[in-house]
């Protein structure tokens, strides 16, 4: 509890400020989801990447057979980026 000795508060994995013991339930709610939304975003990093970066060094497009300009990773480096963010920010309408 919030309300306990120094030593144990920063020793504790977990510190209710309130004594509520509730706040174990949501806590491990919102761990849940944190790991999962880092899952998915390395799940989304790496197919973006993958997928501008093929093209344009060295791997030739199936579709045109021709090198693809060196503007195109650049634009999915930003775009994976702006899709992290993105899924990153679900998590403050999660319910828990």
């Amino acid at each position: 509890m919030g309300t306990g000795a120094a030593m144990g508060v920063e020793s504790a994995g977990i510190t209710l400020v309130k004594s509520d013991h509730r706040g174990i339930v949501w806590a491990r709610r919102l761990a849940w989801a944190t790991l999962r939304n880092i899952r998915q975003n390395l799940f989304l990093r790496v197919l973006i990447q993958f997928h501008g970066c093929a093209d344009c060094f060295g791997d030739p497009s199936p579709a045109f057979e021709v090198l693809l300009s060196p503007v195109i990773p650049t634009a999915t480096m930003s775009f994976s980026s702006v899709s992290v963010i993105a899924n990153a920010l679900r998590l403050r309408r999660l319910k828990l």
